[in-house]
């Protein structure tokens, strides 16, 4: 309902899991289909989540920590 309120139409959802290959499959056939694609994680911060490496393994991009957003992210739980 967020998205629809901001104009973005949501045509498909889909559950992968913890899987490289399956992950990848998946995001290759949304990037296919759609303009845009928002990706979440597990249900928790598990080791075993791969969704972010595989996101950076396809776009080629290396994985950056921000300070500055982990540093709002800890203090805004830490409250």
């Amino acid at each position: 309902r967020a998205l629809t309120t901001i104009g973005i139409n949501l045509w498909h959802t889909s559950t992968v899991g913890d899987n490289e290959e399956r992950l990848e499959q998946a995001l290759e056939q949304a990037l296919e289909r759609s303009d845009l694609v928002i990706t979440t994680g597990g249900l928790g911060p598990t080791d075993d989540d791969l969704t972010k490496e595989t996101i950076a393994r396809m776009a080629g991009k290396p994985l950056v920590q921000h300070e500055e957003s982990l540093q709002r992210l800890e203090a805004h739980f830490a409250g």
